[in-house]
């Protein structure tokens, strides 16, 4: 998730009530602060509420996981232009 993609979802929040506004809130506000070691439980908070039953996260990517994951969306994304 980026910067501006957080800085986006904060505004939206700050626009519009949204139940569990404070969880979203607070999730955002540490991805703003560089912490995304709550990531598993907020995915899979939401994957909860929206019903989920495939998806589940277990665990965070190794920084070589994360590396490799960036490097095959970017590649994906130049594909499309």
């Amino acid at each position: 998730m980026t910067e501006e993609q957080i800085d986006r979802m904060l505004a939206i929040l700050d626009q519009n009530d949204f139940q569990h506004e404070k969880f979203y809130r607070e999730a955002l506000t540490a991805w703003k602060n560089g912490d995304f070691s709550n990531a598993v439980k907020v995915h899979n908070k939401i994957w909860k509420w929206q019903g989920g039953n495939i998806g589940k996260a277990y665990g965070l990517l190794s920084p070589e996981e994360e590396k490799e994951y960036i490097e095959t969306q970017s590649k994906k994304m130049e594909k499309k232009k």
